[in-house]
């Protein structure tokens, strides 16, 4: 039964005498009810009265019932109820609801509480779960976008780094990573004539507690694979003697014309129009799948992370140009700051682009090699720009090309070409002749300043932007378009060589002679009739299949190009033939022979005889005969440093190459390692930057089912190659760069740089070798010969001047032979350096207006240190010293553009930044 309480609003007052006009009802609690009594005596039955109060109960719906007595308190409820529904259903009224922002941020906070849950409940869940033993990042290669994968090129060194954690507890051990096919088996990094494999480690020491992960950074060599590089890791324990294999990383192989562009900038990504030029990636007349083959990856890093660059300037063989725009300096560590000198004077190739930068860099490591300065700011209008936009705006088919506007004037800084840079240029100016392009040489590379800011959209835009890129900026020679192929598709090649599109002389300035002199580069064929027989492949056997042999001669090795450990290219090849004619031990001469034997029998015979004669003991002559033969031989052994069964000997010939100015040397070394009684070697370096590994002999190919041996290069402080074994009477060779300090620059005197053009040249050695036989040596204008200086010794910190004179190319070869070729020992063997000279005295060496210095350093120059220690060790060094390189050619206008064939160049999306890939277990 429902009901309701009601009361009089004078309790003294009979609820029944209420006539309707004077009703006033009210609940228990003293609030009026919003109906009269009258609606309620209409509605109710009275179920009881007393004292003032009605108890009521609601009539049927047929016929209405008399009003009964209820309780006042549960009539007031009930009427609070009702009235609230009524008020809330009633239309335009809001004063009931809840205030949008209120809801929104009840919403807001809702949804913050739910996720904080649901976070605190995986956490739980995550601390539940057993952690791995680490937490290992992906192995990436440097220069990268941090992001897994990427490419690399065959027969380069490179620089890799990875994140790792520990989870369990402290660890302290080796990191090692080796390459590997598609099947598992280790590659060779030398086929002949022993088969080696090359596992690259170093130390790895984690902090259990550590929060962040610690960057791992070391040294791999890329050796020759089809299609795919991979590289299989694993982790070992110095102290628990367990393991733990890494994932297996794989990486794309790089074309020899294939090399790599890196922008440093605070904003990478309004540089990603960079990849859809022409100059960048070209298209190739349908040769490639997709109509565009490459010539540069463009590496963009995120400007938020460690600037990826290796710190050791010999795994950036692989990288042309740097682009770097407004990112502080100080972002690089020393060992990054020494690499990039070290590769902008082997060829590397800086452009900065302005307005800010130039003020970024004025006070930094680069500073000294800015080719202009700072003279203030100013803005470029379409105006400002009308003259560079005419001296760089190509034709097209319809007539003028269209110029570059400035839609917005453009923030600019004016530079101030400086006079103590060599090779400084303007390359480009504006209506007013002010520089808005200037280049300066630093050593072999150069580095190009711009007033403007590279990502500018209207230059994006400017249908002339990639000629100018292409001839101003990465100073490439004049390109020329054209149809090609049964579908006459588009072509773009050298106007001055159609058949070196593919050249990598053309795509990167990078030279290290002891990897490149004598570099020639060959167009592939045309068709499959005209390719040569294919270049096989060969691998480790099997571990699991010991019997089975290598694996079947059926992929192709890709081809090496610039900057490669080529054991077949000139140089290399020169030094082994060097090194085979020398290595090996010094016999001793026969007069030699004679006198030891004559002294031998000497003591043996009448001096034992008599002394023990006068001693009254004649008997004991017999017993001191035996001590006397094993003396005697210990004695010959010594004297002619012929250990019996122990020979060892070590024959170097190096190659130091250093650069105008520079006070750092890159030093190659071809050692031939000879062993009377099978040894194995180790080698060690001074600093962690030396690179080795085992060198071809050249005698073919190794046999079916030979075991490769593993080697181990390890990188720690010091760099080390462990494992290498030299079999019984045999010359092995290995190969190992560094680039050394020379404690100053090998140069032209102050005041003497006509040495290029002059009658005399004056060369200041402020190095700590002693330089033998020196000659300047330059391009003659008298056909067939070559200027020559005879500068003779050079001590440390000396000077010395010659006078040149024509002499013709053979001569010159065997003149300074005789000077400087050195005999082995007691043999006629003599160590000569001639066959290295020769690939070094060109025409593709020495260009018209360089000016070099050769000579012979005979002293063993320091920092690689061989174990077991040689009784018989050689070496001979040949000095190349760039004096004057020659001065860049002016940039040149391209034939025609793609607008000549109505084909608009393709536009890369504005990208993203590259995902981050974290930390994967």
């Amino acid at each position: 039964m429902r009901g309701a309480f009601l009361s009089s609003c004078d309790p003294a007052k009979p609820l029944e005498g209420i006539q309707p006009a004077e009703d006033c009802l009210a609940q228990r609690d003293g609030s009026p009810l919003p109906y009269s009594a009258q609606h309620w005596r209409s509605q109710w039955h009275t179920v009881e009265e007393s004292k003032g109060s009605l108890m009521l109960q609601r009539k049927a719906p047929a016929k209405l019932a008399k009003l009964r007595h209820y309780s006042l308190g549960a009539t007031t409820v009930l009427m609070c109820l009702l009235a609230c529904m009524i008020c809330v259903a009633l239309p335009g009224c809001s004063g009931c609801q809840e205030d949008p922002a209120a809801k929104a941020k009840r919403e807001a906070e809702e949804e913050l509480e739910a996720k904080r849950k649901k976070a605190e409940e995986a956490k739980k869940k995550k601390k539940e779960e057993p952690k791995e033993e680490f937490t290992v990042g992906n192995l990436l290669v440097e220069p990268n976008e941090n992001t897994p994968g990427g490419a690399v090129k065959p027969g380069h060194w490179i620089g890799v780094s990875q994140l790792m954690q520990a989870n369990k507890a402290d660890f302290n051990g080796d990191v090692a990573w080796q390459s590997v096919d598609d099947q598992g088996r280790p590659l060779l990094i030398s086929r002949a004539p022993n088969p080696f494999s090359l596992k690259m480690s170093r130390p790895v020491s984690l902090a259990f507690k550590q929060q962040t992960p610690k960057q791992i950074e070391t040294s791999l060599f890329v050796p020759q694979a089809p299609g795919s590089i991979r590289f299989r890791g694993r982790l070992a324990s110095s102290s628990l003697g367990m393991q733990w294999p890494l994932r297996e990383e794989i990486y794309q192989v790089m074309a020899p014309h294939e090399y790599q562009m890196v922008v440093l900038s605070r904003d990478p990504r309004r540089y990603a129009f960079l990849k859809s030029l022409d100059s960048i990636a070209p298209p190739d007349g349908g040769d490639h799948p997709t109509g565009r083959s490459r010539y540069y990856y463009v590496l963009m890093p995120p400007a938020n992370k460690p600037v990826p660059l290796s710190s050791q300037a010999l795994t950036w063989t692989s990288i042309a140009y740097l682009i770097w725009d407004d990112m502080a300096a100080d972002r690089l560590n020393e060992g990054q700051q020494r690499a990039l000198l070290d590769w902008l004077h082997w060829g590397g190739q800086l452009i900065v682009s302005g307005p800010e930068t130039l003020d970024t860099l004025r006070s930094s490591f680069l500073a000294p090699y800015l080719p202009a300065e700072s003279a203030g700011t100013m803005t470029l209008t379409t105006e400002d720009l009308a003259k560079f936009s005419a001296a760089w705006t190509l034709r097209n088919p319809r007539g003028p090309g269209r110029e570059l506007r400035a839609i917005n004037p453009w923030s600019a800084v004016k530079l101030k070409p400086r006079s103590d840079v060599p090779g400084v240029k303007v390359l480009a100016t504006s209506s007013a002749d002010a520089p808005l392009v200037v280049e300066g040489r630093v050593g072999r590379g150069r580095m190009v300043v711009t007033s403007f800011h590279l990502a500018e959209r209207e230059l994006d835009n400017w249908p002339s932007f990639d000629h100018f890129f292409n001839a101003c900026l990465l100073r490439r020679p004049p390109r020329i378009y054209s149809r090609a192929g049964e579908d006459n598709k588009l072509l773009v090649n050298w106007e001055d060589e159609h058949n070196q599109r593919l050249d990598p002389r053309r795509v990167t300035a990078l030279r290290l002679f002891g990897r490149d002199g004598g570099y020639s580069y060959a167009a592939p064929p045309t068709n499959e009739e005209q390719r040569p027989t294919h270049v096989r492949f060969q691998h480790a056997p099997n571990p699991a299949n010991p019997f089975g042999g290598n694996a079947p001669d059926s992929d192709e090795l890709p081809p090496l190009g610039l900057g490669s450990w080529n054991d077949s290219a000139p140089v290399p090849d020169a030094a082994r033939g060097v090194i085979r004619d020398a290595a090996g031990i010094e016999i001793p001469s026969s007069t030699f022979v004679m006198w030891v034997l004559a002294g031998y029998l000497l003591v043996l015979v009448p001096l034992n005889w008599v002394m023990f004669r006068l001693l009254g003991r004649i008997e004991w002559a017999w017993i001191a005969a035996p001590l006397i033969a094993i003396a005697g031989t210990a004695l010959v052994v010594r004297l002619a440093q012929l250990d019996i069964g122990f020979v060892r000997s070590v024959t170097d010939v190096g190659v130091l190459e250093t650069q105008p100015s520079y006070s750092r040397g890159h030093l190659t070394r071809f050692s031939a390692l000879y062993t009377s009684l099978s040894t194995g070697y180790d080698f060690e370096f001074d600093e962690a930057a030396g690179l080795i590994q085992p060198f071809s002999t050249g005698d073919g190919r190794a046999s079916v089912g030979q075991t490769p041996h593993e080697l181990e290069f390890r990188r720690d402080d010091k760099a080390k190659l462990t494992g290498f074994h030299v079999l019984s009477n045999r010359a092995d060779l290995v190969r190992s760069e560094q680039l050394i300090d020379l404690s100053g620059p090998i140069q032209l005197a102050t005041g003497k740089e006509g040495g290029a053009a002059g009658t005399s040249a004056t060369v200041d050695n402020r190095s700590t070798f002693a330089l033998r036989h020196a000659i300047a040596v330059r391009r003659s204008s008298t056909a067939d010969k070559w200027d020559v200086a005879w500068l003779g010794d050079i001590g440390a910190g000396s000077t010395a001047t010659g006078t040149f004179e024509a002499v013709p190319r053979n001569e010159l070869l065997n003149r300074w032979d005789e000077l400087s070729s050195i005999k082995i020992g007691n043999a006629e063997k003599l160590l000569s350096l001639r066959r290295v000279l020769d690939k070094a005295i060109t025409d593709d060496e020495i260009r018209p207006g360089d000016l070099k210095l050769f000579a012979s350093i005979e002293t063993p120059l320091a920092g690689l240190t061989v174990s077991p220690r040689s009784t018989q060790p050689r070496h001979l060094t040949l000095l190349v010293a760039n004096l004057i390189h020659a001065a860049v050619p002016e940039p040149k206008k391209d034939r025609n553009t793609r607008q000549h064939f109505a084909i608009e160049p393709p536009r890369a999306p504005l990208e993203e930044e590259s995902p981050q890939p974290g930390l994967l277990p």
